[in-house]
């Protein structure tokens, strides 16, 4: 007796061949969404890391570029005001006086112009933060370290620190100011002391 097999597959193997491909392309769909999400995470955080990195920037450059001169800078745990040279579309640096102030949840700059009393503005650089600070350390190098939440003194501090919390995106921040030099003393970069007059 000779049996021949019917050529093609029978109902049960085209089911089970199915449901194995079924399988395989869930795990590839499931493989596909979790690559396509994390991307989107890494993408989210490199924007937000790359925004933060700006701001700080610009906030490192307008304090190191204050102005010291005797009562230009005043400073509380809540905003600190100071002058400074900024330059405007690419024109020449004018001095404007600069407020740094902790508003609700948001970090706001606000600028006045020295000269040009119709020239000034505000900008929201930082929204949504929980809790903040600012800090500041004395003018001689003397007293760095010995952080003081109310800056009252004529001089210039020589450092001021910027603790934002949100949400792990913010470094706390220590700023050395462009201290040149006070009543008594006058500031040398090289040794980082003091020198009296």
């Amino acid at each position: 007796m000779n049996f021949k097999s019917d050529e093609g597959f029978t109902l049960i193997e085209l089911l089970v061949s199915l449901s194995l491909m079924s399988m395989v392309m869930i795990a590839l769909y499931s493989s596909l969404d979790y690559s396509v999400r994390a991307v989107e995470r890494t993408v989210r955080f490199s924007e937000a890391s790359e925004d933060v990195m700006q701001i700080q920037h610009l906030i490192r450059d307008t304090i190191a570029q204050s102005f010291p001169r005797s009562g230009s800078f005043e400073g509380t745990p809540s905003y600190m005001t100071f002058v400074t040279s900024l330059s405007k579309d690419g024109q020449n640096s004018l001095l404007y006086e600069v407020t740094l102030e902790l508003k609700n949840s948001d970090l706001v700059m606000s600028w006045k112009s020295i000269s040009d009393l119709n020239d000034e503005g505000s900008l929201v650089l930082v929204d949504g933060f929980s809790q903040a600070h600012f800090e500041y350390s004395g003018s001689d190098l003397r007293r760095v370290g010995n952080w003081l939440p109310v800056w009252t003194w004529e001089t210039h501090p020589a450092f001021v620190k910027i603790a934002l919390d949100q949400d792990g995106f913010w470094p706390e921040m220590v700023i050395e100011t462009a201290l040149t030099h006070t009543n008594d003393c006058q500031y040398d970069p090289v040794t980082r002391e003091c020198r009296l007059r």
